[in-house]
């Protein structure tokens, strides 16, 4: 090791770029820094003292490193993110007698433990700031006359002290003499081959292990070079392949959560062919991976990645290598180590692994001629390459058979709508153990279904043994710095709410309120028919379209659900000033449900009694909220055809029912095989949003046939039933097929067909009996629609139809023509000639409809509802409105789309 580190230390190459501080240090120069750091130290401290580093995550660490190494001292390794009670028990634990700060250092550390604030004055020129009487100044740009470095027996005998993630519990504590680091990553090397040609990237906490021994220690006793960037992060991963490039970098280590990021961002071609040139080696360990998660970087980068395995305990046990053109798993065990099965036999492949090592750490293992066990299952395949299993207090146990969480989340790591999941097992008295999968939901997913998606996914993908008993959805999967997930957190947390979870309820939703502390806050207390519940996708985009705008950016906009009518304002001196200020009668004002008949009677042939058989409700949302409120029982069935209206479902759920979607393929005749006993209604929505279709008098006449047989509900959603151009294609209300009402209710809207949405004012028409049991809910939760809004359109109703009648013609007119251009570009799209909706096909597209949506709007500022939204069925399509914009901008972003999913295809 000595001889070693002389070698390198006459190297004038570069050892750190550092892109933090922006500064560049050759090998001498490093070992002189840190030499210099030495002998300041030594005038403080006494050599074998116990050490802690809090300084910045830069190159000024490692030349505290070395010069702790160049001391014979112990470095005690302790993550500064802690909380300072964490921080202060870990340092007593491992008898530490000083830490070594930054000026900026906010950690209380505990007054038995001296403090020596280090001043670097070498990056920066800031004012020194004095901590105590233990402040130490270090001039580096003075160091105009080098120092002889001794390079003494004292170096072997310096030990590095560090803590693991505490995944099972309180960290344990291991120390390694930095010689036996070095033994261990001389076999390392050796396998490999490796030479002083390396360029490794480190972005990874230098207070981690693997940002100490795998990104420092090894790249410094190989002679290689390190750039040393930010700590990996969502931002990082974004550019992660520029630094790659930019620095010349041919050597990376991953850990497997890195690699699953890599594997999700979009590389251009040309990039992936620059990286695959440059890339000599690429390592991966430090948790337990799969063999798909490989194949999958190699299929994208053309790189292989080579797993490796060991232990903070152990160091390094196994490693693949370019050489092996068989390899899989961990790869073939090192020299000098040897490893058996369950403690008991030399000859059994499989189990739970027990090593014998020469690199065992001192104060866990006494005597390396002894087996450790390492508590991992694995087995060893016919070239004696290495497999991990998993953990073997993870196991789950099922009908007598051995199960590995492992074998579950790589089938999830497949699941396109989660961004991070896990699998937990629990253990039950005189009962097979509970299989649980914990999960965080891509953030981009506006799917109304997920719960189904999810469902759907499993039966396809999972044979019985291994699916889960339990779903739970969290907003964030607890981590350790490493990047392995806190199991053990989850697994005390399902001790204690296992019992609250009731009895044919699958899905549960935790949200995690404090990351360092892991309290995990059930959302139990709410019911469980709201926690179900997804906000509305719609809305949700135009959210987003609404903080582009107010920071001033130029949005295309195709996502909004209505049409911009010039609409006068009308007189309002003229209305009964003594009764706008006041409840109306809960049914609504006589005069304006008047209105309503007489307009269905002369337009849709069909006459209601405006006193007892309709409601005038705050909009038409609500008008089938209470329609479901009032017919709906818990658990009964209401089906839906796809593409349908993203809030059907969701008000569905909230109404304590259970939606049943059929696919956009399905026809009006094939609707009655998806009946059964439970089944309460279909909701119909024609004109249809999103597709523009109407429903003919035959399909409807077939569907009320259908619903009587049965005796079930047709809630036939009318909301645009004017924009349909009756010369050409009448439209036809449910109501003209079921004059009795008896099993319908319509529900339609004055101000979406009246171009006036923000006044929400809607309707619901049903028989006496129907709508006198929904009159209870509207009063109880609304009282009545607005006053001055009723009387309003009561008082203008024909002059403002008058007004809006032509600029829906136009509308259509403009539909026509985007359909004609669409037809031009040969973009696809669902059949429909009403609404200002089209259904648009972004099938030859390889990405979904959220990720296109995503795409549209942050790099095009382009709005658009992602189909998923209208249901598992519609994830190929785009929901675009031209109500808003003109046919040149609509047009402009068509050929965008169009751009795009030929791009992706």
């Amino acid at each position: 090791m000595i001889k070693n580190l002389k070698n390198n230390y006459q190297n004038n190459k570069d050892f750190v770029i550092d892109t933090i501080l922006k500064k560049k240090i050759s090998y001498y120069d490093f070992f002189q820094y840190s030499n210099f750091l030495n002998i300041k130290i030594k005038n403080r401290i006494k050599t074998k003292s116990k050490i802690s580093i809090f300084l910045e995550n830069d190159s000024r660490t490692l030349i505290a490193y070395l010069s702790l190494i160049l001391g014979g001292y112990e470095v005690v390794i302790i993550d500064p993110n802690l909380d300072e009670s964490k921080i202060n028990q870990l340092l007593k634990y491992a008898d530490c007698n000083y830490v070594i700060v930054s000026p900026n250092n906010k950690i209380k550390i505990d007054k038995k433990i001296k403090q020596i604030c280090l001043y670097f004055n070498f990056f920066t020129k800031k004012n020194k700031v004095n901590i105590n009487k233990y402040f130490l100044s270090i001039n580096l740009n003075d160091l105009k006359k080098y120092l002889k470095i001794e390079f003494t027996n004292k170096i072997l005998e310096s030990k590095v002290i560090f803590f693991t993630s505490g995944t099972t519990g309180f960290p344990k504590m291991i120390t390694h003499k930095v010689s036996n680091l070095f033994k261990n990553t001389r076999a390392f090397i050796k396998i490999h081959k490796f030479n002083s040609d390396l360029r490794f990237i480190n972005f990874l906490p230098l207070y981690f292990l693997g940002g100490y021994y795998n990104l420092f220690l090894i790249p410094l006793f190989s002679g290689s070079s390190i750039v040393l960037t930010k700590p990996f992060n969502a931002k990082l991963s974004i550019v992660f392949w520029d630094e790659v490039i930019k620095h010349n970098i041919n050597t990376l280590w991953f850990t497997p959560l890195i690699v699953r990021i890599l594997n999700k961002i979009n590389v251009s071609t040309d990039k992936i062919t620059k990286i695959s040139n440059k890339i000599k080696y690429a390592f991966m360990g430090m948790d337990a991976s799969d063999e798909k998660l490989k194949k999958n970087f190699y299929n994208k980068f053309k790189i292989k990645i080579l797993e490796n395995y060991g232990l903070s305990e152990t160091l390094f046990i196994s490693t693949e290598t370019n050489d092996d053109k068989k390899s899989y798993g961990a790869g073939k065990i090192l020299p000098n180590i040897k490893v058996i099965f369950d403690g008991k036999s030399k000859s059994k492949k499989n189990g739970k692994i027990f090593v014998k090592s020469p690199y065992f750490a001192e104060n866990i293992i006494k005597n390396s001629k002894l087996y450790f066990d390492t508590g991992d299952t694995a087995k060893l395949d016919s070239l004696n390459n290495l497999s991990i299993i998993g953990r073997t207090k993870d196991l789950i146990i099922k009908g007598g058979i051995n199960i590995s969480p492992k074998s579950i989340e790589i089938i999830y790591d497949q699941f396109k709508y989660f961004s991070g999941s896990t699998i937990v097992g629990l253990t039950q008295k005189n009962k097979d153990d509970l299989i649980i999968l914990f999960f965080k939901l891509n953030k981009n997913i506006i799917s109304n279904e997920y719960e189904k998606m999810i469902l759907n996914f499993t039966e396809s993908k999972l044979e019985k043994k291994l699916k889960p008993d339990y779903f739970i959805e969290l907003n964030s999967i607890p981590l350790t710095k490493s990047g392995k997930v806190k199991k053990n957190d989850l697994r005390k947390f399902l001790i204690k709410k296992l019992d609250t979870f009731k009895p044919n309820i699958n899905f549960y939703k935790f949200t995690l309120n404090n990351k360092n502390n892991l309290k995990l806050k059930s959302l139990n207390n709410i019911s469980t028919n709201i926690i179900k519940v997804n906000h509305a996708s719609s809305i949700k985009i135009n959210d987003a379209v609404y903080e582009k705008k107010e920071n001033g950016l130029d949005v295309i906009v195709l996502s909004l659900g209505e049409a911009y009518f010039d609409i006068p304002l009308f007189n309002f001196k003229s209305l009964p000033t003594q009764k706008i200020y006041h409840y109306t009668n809960s049914r609504g004002i006589p005069e304006l449900r008047k209105k309503i008949s007489e307009y269905f009677y002369n337009n849709y042939n069909f006459y209601f009694n405006p006193y007892s058989e309709i409601l005038i409700t705050a909009g038409s949302k609500i008008a089938i909220m209470l329609a479901l409120m009032a017919i709906l029982n818990d658990n009964e069935e209401v089906i839906i055809i796809e593409p349908a209206w993203v809030s059907y479902i969701e008000q569905v759920k909230i109404a304590g029912g259970k939606p049943v979607s059929l696919n956009y393929n399905t026809k009006i005749n094939q609707i009655e095989k998806y009946i059964n006993k439970r089944t309460k209604a279909i909701i119909l929505n024609n004109p249809q949003n999103p597709s523009g279709k109407t429903y003919s008098k035959s399909e409807l006449t077939n569907l009320n046939n259908i619903a009587k047989k049965h005796n079930i509900f047709i809630i036939s959603d009318e909301v645009y039933s004017d924009f349909v151009d009756n010369q050409k294609e009448k439209f036809v209300s449910m109501g003209e097929i079921d004059e009795s009402k008896s099993n319908l209710i319509i529900c339609n809207s004055i101000s979406k067909n009246y171009g006036i949405s923000g006044w929400r004012l809607g309707y619901l028409i049903s028989n006496e009996n129907i709508v006198d049991q929904i009159l209870k809910l509207n009063q109880h939760i609304l009282t009545c629609a607005p006053s001055v809004l009723q009387y309003y359109v009561a008082k203008y109703f024909d002059k403002i139809l008058n007004v809006t009648k032509p600029q829906i013609i136009d509308v259509l007119n403009k539909r026509k023509l985007v359909l004609r251009f669409l037809d031009k570009i040969q973009i696809k799209y669902l059949s429909g000639n009403s609404t200002f909706y089209i259904f648009i096909s972004i099938k030859p597209s390889k990405i979904d409809s959220n990720k296109m949506t995503e795409l549209l709007l942050n790099n095009y500022n382009i709005s658009c509802v992602a189909g998923i939204g209208y249901g598992v069925s519609c994830d190929k399509f785009l929901r675009i409105s031209i109500g808003t914009e003109s046919l040149n901008r609509i047009k402009k972003a068509l050929t965008i789309v169009k751009n795009l999913i030929d791009k992706t295809s």
